[in-house]
């Protein structure tokens, strides 16, 4: 059972931006990280644990990034991080690409799945293209309405 007490969950700072490409990287995350995305991270004995980031993409947000270490994984930080998540989404529309064995997880805050034809259209050669490079992997479209 995790320690609560030691436990940060936050918005980070724009300074803080190279210490969370450093933690995508060790995670095998390559995706680019813009200071225009808000993110959140875990921090446990200021170790950072886990990061999520909500990002401006074509006009719409975009939920991207779900990293969490492995040896702290199913202990319900993901699930605080959503909180957070769900704070910041407050009234506004957002998608997502998470593995299909996520959608209940990401349920948790509203988000449900969609058929690839509801998604706008640069989702839709995303998830393609994903699904090309990564034939084994099940990805799914998701939405968060307003």
């Amino acid at each position: 059972m995790e320690n609560k007490k030691y436990l940060i969950i936050r918005r980070t700072e724009v300074e803080e931006l190279e210490q969370i490409k450093e933690f995508y990287k060790s995670r095998d995350y390559h995706q680019e990280v813009h200071p225009t995305c808000t993110v959140i991270t875990a921090q446990k004995d200021e170790e950072l644990i886990g990061v999520v980031r909500i990002c401006p993409e074509n006009g719409v947000l975009m939920l991207r990034g779900m990293e969490i270490k492995p040896e702290f994984q199913r202990q319900g930080i993901g699930s605080r991080m959503l909180g957070e998540v769900e704070k910041i989404l407050q009234g506004k529309e957002c998608f997502g690409i998470p593995y299909e064995h996520l959608e209940r997880f990401y349920g948790q805050i509203g988000f449900q799945k969609i058929d690839d034809k509801e998604a706008p259209s640069f989702l839709q050669n995303r998830i393609t293209k994903y699904r090309q490079e990564y034939p084994d992997t099940r990805f799914i479209l998701m939405k968060k309405s307003a």
